[in-house]
């Protein structure tokens, strides 16, 4: 499955989360960009898999075709950084990441949900 890796991701207000924001290199913040980062810091039961997965989510230049399976792995891994004391991100962010590996088209989430 194809996935957009320049997804923005959304605050629950609706606007963009920001990388550095309020800083003159401030920039939106990506699916890329928290996925890459969960898997560099969070252990699973395969570090080859994530080392590999891991280095084309960085290198991918805005789209990446993953497989079912790696789609499966990625998401057990941000399912445990969620659940995390150590989590860097909170599960709103993590939940519009698991939403794009399950085909929703975009992240920004519904009113009411």
């Amino acid at each position: 499955m194809k996935i957009n890796t320049n997804q923005i991701l959304k605050k629950i207000t609706g606007e963009n989360y920001k990388e550095n924001e309020g800083k003159d290199n401030e920039k939106d913040f990506t699916f890329g960009n928290a996925v890459g980062a969960i898997m560099v810091i969070q252990k699973s039961e395969n570090p080859w898999k994530q080392y590999r997965l891991t280095k084309e989510i960085a290198e991918s230049e805005g789209e990446l075709n993953l497989s079912s399976e790696d789609i499966v792995f990625v998401k057990k891994i941000l399912e445990q950084h969620a659940q995390s004391q150590n989590a860097i991100y909170y599960p709103f962010v993590i939940g519009q990441c698991i939403d794009l590996l399950e085909g929703a088209k975009d992240a920004k989430p519904k009113k009411g949900e």
